[in-house]
């Protein structure tokens, strides 16, 4: 048993396996019905819109995150704060500007209680720090921050506390989304870093992994306690490892309903995939097959290790025909569009399918599988990709695009997803 940080917990260990069935291919499923619905854009002007989220404060504004390194605010009416919520370009990594780059502020989460402690939690890149590992190529930093008591509109970064650093030895493979769960964990998804030997299959290393620490209450002394009910607590492994098999979990989601998506990306390895996590569970990077289902049956590869290990297929997969960057979502919990609410909405970012992004909607049916079908086929302009989703307070859902897919510029547009004028 191995933590990351100082605190040690005690309590049971909780390992389920699962049997799930792949989704069919986008087009192939008309017992899925979808409505009819479109982007209307609120907000553009950005380099890279990675994520929008908003606390459940009651004042319905939205905030924008900015791979670059800021955040700003959106308020009900669609104004755009010129002022940045959060602004800290001047400590990230140089991004590259060539190509995409998975480095920068990746996530922004809002403590549930953020209303009446103003308490938030961001994932970002910097460079590698004094005491890192020889070799550490950059250092990603998990952080608390509070809002400025005078300003709601304005974070006050004299307050971060640093959780956790995570150095990394590759350029690649960040992962970064940050999740609370309903119980009010705060999940933490981190990818490979580019070296799925020594990472993914390792319970010791907590890259390639779904992190799950609690914040609360607040302890000078420890900057997080870890679940009594973590699957590696009292067994060898970090404690604060809730799920393994991971190759870049770039965006996840928590619903009420499903629990932790996860959306892993395969670029040329795999196929694309949607994860359901279950505590303990080995998704199987980079020990399985080129995909896992052959029609709706699961390889066998996909459900056990040469070890003897139980593996979890993903509910959702997709090859490259359909593409091979998967951008994950959220389940529409909104009340604007009926049709679509308990839907999973996720992405395309568009490499490959007439060089352009598509955004679709899945849901599980009764037998177990994840069916999904195109939500909007062409969404942006051909050579846009898709960067990201958001969910405001409401359950309505959001598209992020940019164009060429490289961190400059700024090309960046934040859409809502609204239903189709006449539907």
């Amino acid at each position: 048993m191995h933590v990351l940080r100082l605190f040690v917990a005690v309590g049971s260990v909780l390992l389920l396996t699962t049997a799930v069935h792949a989704g069919n291919r986008a087009g192939s499923n008309p017992q899925l019905s979808l409505p009819a619905v479109e982007l209307r854009e609120v907000a553009r002007g950005f380099t890279a819109p990675i994520t929008l989220t908003a606390p459940d404060d009651g004042t319905n504004r939205r905030f924008i995150v900015d791979q670059i390194g800021v955040v700003y605010v959106l308020l009900p009416d669609d104004t755009l704060l010129e002022t940045p919520f959060l602004d800290i370009r001047d400590r990230l990594v140089e991004l590259r500007t060539s190509r995409n780059d998975p480095r920068g502020l990746l996530s922004l989460a809002f403590h549930p209680a953020y209303a009446t402690n103003g308490r938030f939690f961001i994932f970002y890149t910097v460079p590698p720090r004094a005491d890192a590992p020889s070799g550490t190529q950059y250092t990603d930093v998990l952080a608390e921050i509070h809002v400025d008591a005078a300003d709601a509109n304005r974070a006050d970064l004299t307050t971060e506390r640093i959780l956790a650093h995570f150095d990394h030895q590759s350029l690649e493979h960040s992962g970064g989304q940050l999740v609370f769960g309903s119980e009010g964990d705060l999940y933490i998804g981190l990818g490979d870093d580019d070296r799925p030997a020594e990472t993914s299959q390792n319970v010791e290393s907590p890259f390639g992994s779904i992190l799950r620490i609690r914040v609360d209450p607040v302890d000078a002394d420890v900057p997080y306690s870890i679940p009594a009910d973590n699957p590696y607590v009292d067994s060898p492994g970090l404690d604060e490892v809730y799920a393994k098999g991971f190759r870049h979990p770039w965006r996840m989601s928590f619903d009420s309903e499903f629990g932790l998506l996860v959306a892993d990306p395969a670029w040329t390895f795999r196929a694309s995939e949607i994860n359901q996590i279950i505590p303990g569970g080995n998704y199987g990077w980079n020990i399985v097959p080129t995909q896992c289902y052959d029609g709706d049956q699961v390889v066998e590869g996909c459900l056990t290790a040469d070890t003897g290990e139980a593996l979890v297929p993903p509910v959702l997969e997709y090859g490259g025909d359909v593409g091979r960057i998967v951008i994950g979502g959220y389940v529409y919990r909104g009340s604007a569009i009926p049709a679509l609410q308990g839907k999973y909405v996720f992405g395309e970012w568009g490499v490959q399918v007439r060089n352009n992004a598509q955004i679709f909607a899945a849901q599980p049916n009764p037998d177990g599988r994840w069916e999904f079908e195109t939500l909007i086929e062409r969404p942006f302009r051909v050579g846009t990709s898709l960067w990201g989703f958001g969910q405001d307070a409401a359950g309505e859902l959001y598209a992020m695009s940019l164009l060429g897919a490289v961190l400059q510029g700024t090309t960046g547009v934040v859409y809502q997803i609204v239903p189709a004028d006449g539907g």
